[in-house]
């Protein structure tokens, strides 16, 4: 089934709003879905989480987000639409990026 691929227009949030991911910087300047720079793996190096409202141990950073198996720019693989975990609990995110005509 296909996925959507994140491009650094992507709504990341946890979930605990209004936790919600800073836009990350582009990590490749090669692949552009409707003028966004894809997202791959190396982004989230740099994806920290800001606003969660959890006020025992807030989420703080991306640690995992789903990764293509076919579409690589790079060397990295694209991160897709879905699920994904935060730190430091291990709780959930969730992706989402607009419909585009690339799928992985």
């Amino acid at each position: 089934m296909p996925t959507t691929v994140l491009t650094t227009s992507a709504s990341i949030t946890c979930l605990h709003p209004p936790g919600r991911v800073l836009p990350p910087p582009p990590a490749q300047t090669v692949l552009f879905i409707k003028g966004e720079p894809a997202l791959t793996a190396a982004n989230l190096v740099s994806m920290s989480i800001v606003g969660c409202a959890d006020s025992y141990t807030p989420c703080t950073k991306v640690a995992q987000l789903a990764e293509s198996k076919k579409l690589f720019v790079q060397g990295e693989p694209v991160l897709l639409a879905g699920a994904g975990k935060a730190l430091p609990t291990g709780g959930s995110v969730r992706a989402s990026g607009t419909a585009s005509a690339l799928f992985a």
